[in-house]
Parts: C-alpha cells; sequence; structure tokens
C-alpha cells in the first residue's frame, strides 16, 4: 500500500487537533516556530544585505569560505575532545552528538553544507537580503519528516557564517535590541542557535564566550529538553522522548528503558520509585493495554524500544491509506529533522523478540499552565516588536573586505 500524501498527512494533524487539546497545543508550537524562523532569517538577511553594500562579493565569499573551514577544524577538534575525554557523561548528549563537523552522511555535516550554500548560486540571492524560495517555501506548512528537511539547519549555518563574518565578531557578540529597549544576546532568544558549557579560547564564529560555544539545530538536539529553569530560550531544541513537554507541562520526558523492561519482564525496576521521571509518568500516563494501534485516540503517546538499545517516541495523530501517522521530533540528517508528520506501516508496530512497543495515554487537566514565562521579547513572531543588530566590536573602520 502507498504512503499516504502530504496533503493527507496534514489533513489528519487538524482532525486530530480538533479531538486532542494534548496535539492542539503541539500544532500550536509548531506554527509559532515556524513563523519565528522565517522572521528570523528574514531579519538576518536584512542585515546581511546593508553590511555588504559596495562590497565586493566575490571577496565576502572567499571570507566566509576561509572562515568556514578555521570553524570547520574547531568543531573537529572539540568533538574528538569531547568524545576522548568523558563523552555525553562529562559533555551531555547534545554537544557528544552534533553535527557541526559530524553527521551521518559526511557531506551533510552542517559546516560543510553551509559551505556549499555560500559557494553557491543561492548566495548572491542571499546578499541582495532575500531568502530563497527552495528554504522559504518549506515554512509555509508543518514539515514532512524525510523531505530533506535539514535544508534549513544549512542555511542557517551558512547565514550565521556570513553575518559573522561581515561584522568580524563570533555569534556571542550579536545582541538584538528590541523596541522597548531591551538587549537580548542572539543565541538566547534564536531559533537555531543553543549554547553549551565548553571552554574554548581560541578564534571561534560558534563562540558565546570563553567558557560557552554554540551550535546550529532544526528543533531536534538528541538528549535536548527543550526550555527548563536555566534554558528561557523558548525555541531550545527537544529530542524524540522530550517533546512530550509541549502538550503537557507536568511531563518531562519518556523513559524509554524503564518501560521496555516493565513491558518484557512484566515487573518494575528495583529503582522505579525513586526515579523521578518514572514517578511523573505513573502519576501522569495510563498504560493503554490494548495493542491494536489502530484503536489508538489522537494524542495517545506511543514509543518503541529495541533490545539492543535504543528507541523512539512520537503522538499517535491517527490511520490513513494503512499508514500510521504520528508528530515527532527526530533527526537523521539530510533527510529528517526537527518536530513533522511521518507515515509508518500499520505493520510495523508489532512486538517480536528485537523491538517492544507501548502506549499510553495523558491524564490532561482541565487547567494547564504555562512552565515556563516567555518573555515578550523572545518572539520572533510578534510582529509588533521591532528588532535591530547590535555587534560588538563595532563595524566602523573592522572590515577587511574591499570596496568595489
Amino acid at each position: 500500500m502507498s504512503k499516504p500524501t502530504n496533503d493527507a498527512m496534514r489533513k489528519i494533524a487538524l482532525e486530530a487537533a480538533q479531538s486532542s487539546p494534548f496535539v492542539t497545543k503541539f500544532l500550536t508550537k509548531e506554527e509559532h516556530l515556524r513563523t519565528a524562523r522565517k522572521n528570523e532569517w528574514n531579519l538576518i538577511v536584512k542585515e546581511i544585505k546593508k553590511l555588504s553594500e559596495d562590497l565586493d562579493h566575490k571577496e565576502i565569499k572567499e571570507q566566509c569560505l576561509a572562515q568556514l573551514q578555521n570553524d570547520f577544524n574547531n568543531y573537529t577538534n572539540i568533538t574528538k575532545h569531547i568524545k576522548n575525554n568523558g563523552g555525553w557523561q562529562i559533555f551531555g548528549w547534545p554537544l557528544h552528538t552534533n553535527k557541526m563537523s559530524q553527521a551521518e552522511d559526511p557531506k551533510a555535516c552542517i559546516l560543510t553544507a553551509a559551505a556549499q550554500i555560500i559557494n553557491g548560486n543561492n548566495f548572491a540571492n542571499i546578499l541582495k537580503g532575500n531568502i530563497p524560495e527552495k528554504y522559504a517555501s518549506p515554512l509555509e506548512d508543518i514539515k514532512i519528516m524525510g523531505d530533506n528537511n535539514s535544508q534549513a539547519t544549512y542555511l542557517s549555518g551558512a547565514l550565521a557564517t556570513t553575518i559573522t563574518s561581515l561584522s568580524e565578531c563570533n555569534l556571542g557578540q550579536i545582541n538584538l535590541t528590541f523596541d522597548d529597549k531591551d538587549t537580548v544576546a542572539w543565541p538566547d532568544c534564536s531559533t537555531f542557535q543553543k549554547t553549551e558549557n565548553f571552554k574554548f579560547n581560541d578564534n571561534f564564529s560558534y563562540k558565546y564566550d570563553n567558557h560557552k560555544i554554540v551550535y546550529i539545530h532544526n528543533d531536534y538536539a538528541f538528549g535536548g529538553n527543550g526550555p527548563s529553569k536555566n534554558i528561557t530560550n523558548p525555541w531550545a531544541p527537544y529530542d524524540c522522548s522530550a517533546m512530550v513537554s509541549v502538550g503537557d507541562v507536568r511531563l518531562s520526558t519518556i523513559h524509554q528503558a524503564a518501560y521496555y523492561n516493565n513491558l518484557v519482564a512484566k515487573k518494575l525496576l528495583p529503582n522505579w520509585w525513586e526515579d523521578k521521571i518514572t514517578k511523573d509518568m505513573d502519576t501522569n500516563y495510563q498504560i493503554i493495554k490494548n495493542k491494536d494501534i489502530t484503536k489508538l485516540e489522537a494524542g495517545s503517546i506511543l514509543f518503541w524500544r529495541k533490545a539492543a538499545g535504543g528507541g523512539h517516541t512520537a503522538i499517535f495523530l491517527g490511520i490513513a491509506d494503512g499508514h500510521v501517522i504520528v508528530l515527532e521530533c527526530n533527526r537523521l540528517m539530510p533527510k529528517m529533522e526537527g518536530i513533522g508528520l511521518t507515515a509508518r506501516p500499520v505493520e510495523f508496530f508489532k512486538d517480536s523478540d528485537k523491538i517492544k512497543f507501548g502506549y499510553f495515554k495523558v491524564n490532561l487537566k482541565e487547567e494547564n499552565k504555562e512552565k515556563h514565562e516567555q518573555k515578550k521579547i523572545l518572539y520572533f513572531y510578534d510582529k509588533t516588536i521591532k528588532t535591530k543588530f547590535n555587534f560588538t566590536p563595532k563595524l566602523s573602520g573592522s572590515h577587511k573586505l574591499k570596496i568595489t
């Protein structure tokens, strides 16, 4: 049976939202994110146009590519250091699995792909202040996972490189000043930048300060938990299991390993009641005992866990043409990245010795307060807000580029 069309999948999503407040919250957040991303890109290219006026475009390209090579070398060394000095246990999963200089497809790593954009035909259009249509059009509707979703990540990397090269500063030295005079560091309110603790003193565009670096994302980071007590950026990336907190603020993540053991061994893990995550899950979820996925209600949470390790979490939306339609946060670059819709055959969702599936219903409360107060100044999609870039150091007299 053929995969349902993109329109059919989006129709299922809209129908699911009508019956599930849980799904509605996801789709609202996703729509705000797309609008914010588009506004941020437009703000960047407008500034790039202003900074590049009267400058030689060929020399701009050469300087950007030289900077990218330096940044690629730095990120390669950073990644090696992380893997050789404790890995994710010391530096966290997002940095350990960063795709700035590494990816499933070596040609698809973010900095390499950003260099291809800068070296390609679209760069002249960007310097004129325009977002190329191939990147702008996917933001008009919720993405279909598998449609080369990483293109947005690559453009974000190219834009970040171009504006830091033109202004001769790193990302941490760029501030946004809003119409109410509040100023915030760009990475702290960006839809595609995330900072992580890492001491680094060398010349590096993707540096926030000497104790933090920046990586580019397209709404997904392995181990990402979205906004938190210490991360006020409302656009901080999620992973598949943490995305459930978008729909209900009481939820933090899905503990796949704990539930896998429960499903396989038919008993709770020894540390079940000592684990805050699993306690929260036991309080806020109901296990759905009927394993027929076609009987699930929209907004149910599904997950699978493999015996060899690894798994996935998604939100069930409905069935179309023999396929299960889910809303998920995922990454398999360059094909799949971010928050979007995916269709998998119904036959995929069958238990075996190698894989187990679990389904949950969320115990929603009538009133659901926001998890974090999201400051007005951080909303790129709020059209009433006027923003401008501020750079440190000052731009005047600092350009190495020749005027034509």
